[in-house]
């Protein structure tokens, strides 16, 4: 690299998953809370979640001279769904079987966000919804980072250098 001030600019994507219910949640009658049974029978019962994560890291010519830490965002990776029917919330029976006969969650035709994976440019359809990183890049990150290295900012003169998962 030459000689200059730098602002390295790394995002990454990763699945999260985790079991939200708990088996052995004890009896507390005094906050009406009841026990309850969950039963997990394969891995796709499992919650699933995408984040995609971006950080910059100032430095002046040299990386090994140390340098600042910036937070530029988390993003939970979601697209947005258009609902064909109405939809009521589920509950699990003494079986380990789930009835969806609660509350209305919502109407045909709500919009609604959906967990998703991430994309380049392609953004889905309503029926399978994408997350599109040029979009982020586009409409989030890069005026974010204009707005750090632009005149007058904390770090203007800084040159920005992106760089992706396993770069």
């Amino acid at each position: 690299m030459q000689r200059g001030k730098y602002l390295w600019i790394n995002y990454d994507e990763k699945w999260f998953y985790g079991f939200r219910a708990c088996t052995n949640a004890k009896l507390c009658e005094a906050l009406g809370l009841e026990k309850q049974e969950h039963y997990l029978y394969h891995k796709n019962h499992v919650n699933k979640v995408m984040v995609l994560a971006a950080t910059a890291f100032t430095f002046d010519q040299n990386v090994e001279n140390g340098g600042k830490g910036v937070k530029l965002g988390i993003w939970q990776i979601q697209g947005a769904r258009i609902a064909k029917k109405r939809q009521k919330a589920g509950r699990w029976t003494g079986k380990g079987k789930m009835k969806y006969n609660g509350k209305v969650v919502r109407e045909m035709g709500e919009v609604y966000l959906v967990d998703t994976t991430v994309t380049g440019a392609d953004e889905g359809t309503s029926d399978k919804p994408k997350f599109s990183l040029k979009l982020l890049f586009k409409m989030v990150l890069f005026p974010e980072v204009m707005d750090l290295v632009g005149p007058g900012r904390h770090y203007e003169g800084y040159t920005p250098i992106f760089q992706g998962d396993n770069a």
